[in-house]
């Protein structure tokens, strides 16, 4: 049995009315915990529970990267006793972003990954390279490492070179060239599917290639 959600082959109509119940959860969730969130509405004159729509989030301003940097505390919705991580973003493009992260977030965290790989056809017993890293608090990383762990797959974080029971690579941008010499080199098998965080690729050194974006 698929571990995909039913949610997510139905009618955009149906989709659209399950995301608006949960537009409606999240908004009335974050207005009685979040103290920025308070703060944003009560600023910009929004009553979140005069938002129903998907459209009607237009009445509320974006959220920026900035926002997240500047109040980051404000952002967080659960006694500290509750947190059990703190995850940030890479920065790539600037200073990291710090996330506070619950056990809920983590097993959410962990299933989102689940079946973004399940709907490659990846499942138990499924072989993995794991080349993004776990450590210094990195998202994407522990992301993968979770989701596959949760998916029943195998995770190999040694060298890749000769690895020929990898099904699957994980890895950002600048792996993929190394991976696509390892091809050429090592026989690396050109049937490997390659994940790629944080940009798109094409066709990039002979691999079929999704983004993790």
């Amino acid at each position: 049995m698929t571990i995909v959600p039913d949610i997510e082959r139905q009618p955009a109509d149906v989709i659209k009315r399950f995301q608006e119940v949960k537009l409606r959860e999240a908004l009335r969730y974050v207005a009685a915990h979040s103290a920025f969130y308070r703060r944003l509405f009560r600023e910009h004159g929004v009553d979140p529970e005069r938002v129903h729509r998907i459209e009607d989030l237009t009445a509320i301003p974006f959220t920026e990267k900035s926002d997240l940097q500047l109040h980051n505390e404000e952002f967080v919705c659960v006694p500290r006793a509750r947190i059990i991580d703190y995850i940030t973003t890479s920065g790539t493009l600037g200073d990291p972003v710090t996330f506070a992260m619950t056990d809920a977030d983590l097993d959410r965290l962990a299933y989102n990954e689940q079946i973004s790989f399940a709907c490659t056809g990846a499942g138990p017993g499924s072989v993995f390279q794991l080349m993004t890293t776990i450590d210094k608090r990195f998202m994407a990383g522990l992301a993968y490492f979770l989701g596959i762990r949760r998916l029943g797959g195998l995770q190999r974080r040694q060298s890749v070179a000769g690895s020929g029971k990898t099904g699957a690579v994980c890895c950002r941008g600048a792996g993929v060239r190394r991976i696509g010499l390892l091809r050429q080199n090592v026989g690396l098998a050109q049937s490997v599917a390659v994940a790629a965080v944080g940009q798109y690729f094409h066709a990039v050194a002979g691999f079929d290639c999704w983004s993790g974006d």
